[in-house]
């Protein structure tokens, strides 16, 4: 059984511009990481190719993490309609453009089902949000390595 989750490109009057869903690792220190560092590298004056380059980014990423694995393709693209409650996924990740005349911001959201509220931030917030989440989910797995010795 796989993390699912979601993530959704939304320009400023929120319509919904790409819905990418990937089958595992959807938690913040698994897919998150990735988004994190997509965000972190790119200026917001290219934000209108983001959805398509975001998709090109981690379809890059899980070739990458997959070679010398059998595990197939888990990434699909879905109806631009599509939302955390009309699926089975755990988490969800919203980017949203928002323009202040020439210039703007992105915002990013992260919707769960796991645990109570959620994340709304800008970029650099959700980055250390992620890096957070990164650090615990080592920590966790260190506890578990030392408690098997």
């Amino acid at each position: 059984m796989g993390t699912r989750s979601l993530v959704r490109f939304v320009d400023e009057h929120g319509s919904q511009l790409v819905c990418l869903f990937r089958h595992y690792d959807g938690y913040p220190a698994g897919r998150g990481t990735i988004l994190r560092d997509f965000l972190t590298q790119t200026k917001f004056r290219d934000f209108d190719t983001w959805p398509v380059r975001f998709v090109a980014y981690e379809l890059a990423q899980h070739i990458e993490a997959s070679k010398g694995k059998d595990d197939g393709l888990m990434l699909r693209l879905l109806p631009t309609s599509t939302k955390l409650a009309n699926t089975d996924c755990e988490y969800e990740y919203v980017v949203k453009a928002v323009r202040i005349g020439t210039k703007g911001d992105v915002t990013v959201c992260v919707n769960t089902t796991n645990w109570r509220g959620g994340f709304a931030g800008s970029v650099a917030e959700f980055a250390l949000f992620i890096d957070i989440a990164e650090q615990a989910m080592k920590d966790r797995q260190a506890a578990a390595l030392a408690d098997i010795k």
